[in-house]
């Protein structure tokens, strides 16, 4: 089997296991169970550096719309993109992200160990564990939208 190569760009690392704050991210609030951590956060501005997390997460922005300039750790052509309320980033801890944006986004983040989503992989999609999850941002879908609902004040 084969393994895919972390990679070995100097960037920040996010650990939204943790209560502490880590790399200009401040969480709020967060519930670990297992390999599965549920977590609330805060952004402040970044001017323009390479992130990467401790586990492969999706994060759904939770607060006002806002521009944010990104691209991949294998490319180098800049991708701008406004994003809005209920939109998603979706990213694997072994690839991290050169990002730049100017607001104070506000974000609820589902993070899952490597090993657990590894495991899930192998048993039901009968995959090698030697997957790869591109990274993806502003991705709208119905059920993420719901789930953004969920933590706005009536």
């Amino acid at each position: 089997m084969r393994s895919i190569r972390r990679q070995h760009l100097r960037h920040d690392l996010i650990d939204f296991a943790s209560s502490e704050p880590s790399g200009g991210f401040t969480f709020n609030e967060h519930l670990s169970v297992g390999p599965v951590t549920l977590t609330h956060g805060t952004s402040r501005p970044i001017e323009g550096r390479y992130l990467a997390a401790s586990h492969i997460i999706v994060a759904i922005h939770d607060g006002k719309a806002f521009e944010m300039n990104w691209r991949g750790a294998e490319s180098d052509r800049l991708q701008s993109i406004t994003v809005s309320h209920g939109q998603a980033h979706v990213g694997d801890a072994r690839f991290p992200l050169w990002v730049r944006y100017g607001a104070s986004p506000s974000f609820f983040a589902f993070a899952l160990d490597e090993c657990f989503v590894t495991e899930i992989s192998q048993k039901s999609f009968d995959q090698a564990d030697d997957f790869a999850i591109r990274a993806s941002i502003g991705i709208q879908d119905p059920v993420i939208g719901r789930l953004a609902a969920l933590g706005r004040p009536s």
